[in-house]
Order: C-alpha cells, then sequence, then structure tokens
C-alpha cells in the first residue's frame, strides 16, 4: 500500500484458535502471508459476544492487552432512525421506502419484534430471528414481492428472515394499528392517549408491557380506562412485567 490503511478482522470470536494466532501475527509483526504492511497500518477486531456466536470464546489475556476494548449496542430509537431512513436506497420513495416506513409505525406498537440478542434456538442455529439486519432482508423481500402479492405471501417472505413468531407479530400488529396508540403517546398522556373500540381493547395488552418498561404509572392508569374484562387482563401484564410501584 502507498499509504496508511486499515486492516478490518470481521466475526474474530468465531474463528478457529490457529487462525486467531495467525491473525495475531498479523497484527504483531505486521505481515500477512509474504507481505508486510506498513508500520502505520490501523487494525480492527469486530465480533459479537461469545454467547451470540457459534463456538464463539472469550478473548485471552494477552489478546485483550493488546487492544483497545470497545462495546457498541445499537437502540431502538437508532435502529427505528436506520429504516425510517430507508435504508438510504430509495430517497424516500418506492416500495422498500413503504415497507420501511410501514415497519418503523408498527414497532412503535410492540418494540419487542426488534430482537437485539438471539434465542437459545437460534444460537443453534435452529431458526432466524428478528434482529435489524433479518429485518432488513425481510423488508427487502416483501418489496420485491410487488404490488399483487397476498398476505400469505408476506408471512413466508417474511418468516424466511426473521423466524415465524416476528414474522406472525408485525403482520398483526400491522393490522391493528391503525386503532392503537403508540407507546410514547402513552407515556405522554396514559389520560387522553386514543383508546381502542373494545373489540380491538385487546391488541393494547402487547403495548402495556412496553409502557411499563418507561413508565409503570402510565400503563396503569392507561389500562384502568380499558373496559372491565380487558383492564383485568391488563394489569396481569403488568404485574409480571414488574409495574408495581
Amino acid at each position: 500500500a502507498e499509504r496508511r490503511s486499515i486492516v478490518f478482522l470481521d466475526e474474530y470470536p468465531c474463528a478457529p484458535r490457529a487462525v486467531g494466532a495467525s491473525m495475531m501475527r498479523v497484527v504483531n509483526e505486521g505481515v500477512a502471508g509474504d507481505v508486510r504492511l506498513r508500520p502505520d497500518t490501523v487494525y480492527l477486531i469486530a465480533g459479537n459476544p461469545p454467547e451470540m456466536s457459534p463456538h464463539g470464546f472469550d478473548l485471552s489475556a494477552p489478546e485483550m492487552r493488546r487492544w483497545q476494548n470497545y462495546w457498541f449496542e445499537p437502540t431502538i430509537d437508532e435502529i427505528r432512525d436506520h429504516f425510517q431512513s430507508a435504508l438510504k436506497l430509495g430517497g424516500g420513495a418506492g416500495a422498500l421506502a413503504e415497507w420501511c416506513q410501514d415497519w418503523v409505525a408498527t414497532s412503535l406498537r410492540e418494540a419487542g419484534m426488534i430482537q437485539i440478542e438471539p434465542p437459545e434456538i437460534s444460537i443453534r442455529g435452529g431458526a432466524p430471528w428478528g434482529n435489524p439486519a433479518a429485518w432488513e432482508r425481510g423488508l427487502r423481500v416483501l418489496a420485491a414481492l410487488g404490488d399483487k402479492s397476498t398476505p400469505e405471501d408476506w408471512f413466508l417472505g417474511l418468516s424466511g428472515a426473521v423466524g415465524r413468531g416476528a414474522a406472525q407479530a408485525y403482520l398483526a400488529i400491522r393490522k391493528l394499528r391503525v386503532h392503537l396508540p403508540s407507546i410514547d403517546e402513552i407515556v405522554a398522556h396514559p389520560v387522553n392517549a386514543k383508546l381502542p373500540a373494545r373489540q380491538y381493547q385487546l391488541g393494547t395488552m402487547g403495548l402495556l408491557a412496553n409502557v411499563c418498561a418507561r413508565d409503570p404509572w402510565c400503563g396503569w392508569i392507561y389500562a384502568d380506562r380499558c373496559d372491565e374484562e380487558i383492564a383485568a387482563a391488563c394489569f396481569e401484564v403488568l404485574l409480571r412485567a414488574g409495574g408495581t410501584e
């Protein structure tokens, strides 16, 4: 290289130990095979925590002392902002942009469909899960299906990316969304936030667990406005969510 460069080693905690040792030679000696790297080369290693990586391992003490160590995890709002920009591909228009906007609006009703950490079955390779990259792939599939696709087509296309449970949750909440308030609306105004008609009030149960994580009192105030039977079910949800203060 004729100028300063970056060597990026991705998914390092998944690499076999023999490969890891070879990587350390690149870092320590600045040599990759027969190529000697510039002295001012910058080295970056990336990877998920071992518990999220198939056959992943913790860095050893010698490895740890050779690196500055940083932890990055996106917030739910940062993920929404990413999709709100329509992945910076459609310029705010087109099928992909429309599905992204719809996904953001639906996630405001059920933040739990965004799964930062994989479930155990996914770590073992048994099923896809609803991480942000998987949602991106799924929304691309929905955009590619076109105007003549059916809800059954949507489910098949989406479940292949994010799993059956997350796909079902998204499509079901999407149908109810026009009748439900958002989590932000309940937290801001629990007394005045939209209260759906009785036949749609069951949909509030999923909302209130997320409201409880933000402000338990807002969850209780809003639940008390529901019809008596629905309110009793919502109170059970709030108790399980820990909103007892």
